[in-house]
Parts: structure tokens; sequence; C-alpha cells
């Protein structure tokens, strides 16, 4: 005989209440602050030593991050971060037990869930299937319980969770990919935005003559922008 243990389907459902999501993202994010790192799930003392070395540092260097934890222990959670690290106050909010549909709002207000767990992750964790079907970028760990689907399907960032330094690393990595990737919407939307003489020559909009222009126009500007964000994240970094 063969026991195969099947992945446990998410008890958050997918959310698409998309005006909801922007107004609890503006109430976390503040006016200070321009990304948003998550984690969902009860936090104790196994995850808590875990979740709080990445988010320190995360949130520490630079200002710009807030964080909310929601689940069971996160409102202590929280509250003994701030009274550790005061910098913070304002910026990390905990939300302690909330029911599906306030959790699926702020599971998809964030940028990316930050999933640590001392004995890796599992398709057996609701927390973090709840982030993969509400398609969240997430940062988690790998350990003795961690199937390789994880690994070979590339789904999630993983790191050692005996390696905070490389948690955080890979944090730190998406939140820069997700600055670049809004440059580059801004930038296609002002491209697509330039075929306005297309409607002054046909006499008025045309569905058919916008949309293939886009379609032409689309993958350049995204290469462009892309190229052009890459080598000005080349010349930051190269700076002294």
């Amino acid at each position: 005989y063969e026991f195969v243990t099947l992945p446990v389907p998410s008890t958050i459902p997918r959310c698409d209440r998309l005006a909801d999501i922007a107004e609890r993202r503006r109430q976390l994010l503040g006016v200070a602050t321009t990304q948003l790192v998550g984690h969902f799930g009860t936090v104790g003392p196994h995850v808590a030593p875990l979740l709080e070395a990445t988010l320190i540092p995360l949130l520490t260097i630079d200002p710009n991050v807030s964080a909310v934890c929601l689940g069971s222990g996160t409102d202590e959670f929280v509250r003994a971060l701030v009274a550790k690290v005061p910098m913070v106050r304002g910026r990390v909010h905990g939300a302690g037990r909330v029911s599906r549909s306030d959790a699926d709002l702020t599971l998809n207000a964030c940028d990316l869930l930050l999933q640590p767990y001392p004995d890796g992750v599992t398709t057996r964790r609701t927390s973090v299937m709840a982030g993969l079907v509400n398609s969240r970028a997430i940062v988690t760990t790998s350990g003795h319980l961690t199937e390789p689907v994880w690994a070979e399907s590339g789904a999630v960032a993983l790191a050692a969770a005996s390696d905070i330094e490389s948690l955080v690393a890979a944090a730190r990595a998406l939140e820069r990919l997700f600055l670049r990737l809004a440059v580059v919407v801004v930038a296609a939307a002002a491209g697509l935005a330039g075929g306005l003489h297309l409607h002054a020559e046909c006499g008025g909009v045309v569905r058919e003559v916008a949309s293939r222009d886009h379609v032409r126009k689309l993958l350049p500007l995204i290469r462009q922008t892309l190229a052009e964000a890459e080598r000005a994240a080349g010349a930051k970094a190269a700076a002294p």
C-alpha cells in the first residue's frame, strides 16, 4: 500500500471585491508607506521568533514598508513587537482573529505574504494555501515537512527556516520587483494613451483599431520599461 497526503484546500475564498480591497489597503498603508507585507495564521511560541526576526529588518531597513498580521495571537505579537522596536509603531498592525470575509480582504490588500514555519511549508497548511488561492506572492520556509512540489513548482519563494538572512533577502527582492512592475504599468498606460491620433484619423473611437494598436504596442512597451527599470536599479545599486 502507498499512502499519499493530499493538499488541504483553502478555507478562505478568492476575493474579487476590488473597491473594498483598495480601501482596506489604503487604511493599512496610511499616507507614509507604499508596500504592505502580510502574515496569516496563528502566531504561537514556535512561529513568533521566526516572524519577528524577519519582520524587524524588513520594517527597519525600508520605511516605505508596513505590515499586517492576522490570526490568533497576532494582536499580542504586534504589541510585543512595537514595545521592542518603537520605531515601527503605526506601520505594523495586529488584527487578531478575523472573519473569513475580513481575512480575504486583508490578504488581497497585501503585496506579499511572509509565512515562516519552523518545520517548513506543506500543502496541509491552510494559511499558505489561502495566499495561493488569492494569487499572493509568498515568501516561506523549507523544512523536514516540505514536499518537493514547493521547490519544483516555483509557486513560492523558499528559504531554509534556519536562514533568516535569506528569508529577508527573498522578501526584499519581491518588494523591489513590485516597485519595478508598478513603473511598468504606469509607463505602459502612458504609452497606450499615445494612440489618440488614431481616433482622430478615424473620426472617433473604433474599438477594433484601438485594440490592434494596443496589441502591437504593449509587448515592446513592457520590454522597454523593464529594461529601463533594470538599468535604473543597477545604477542605484552601483552608486556609492
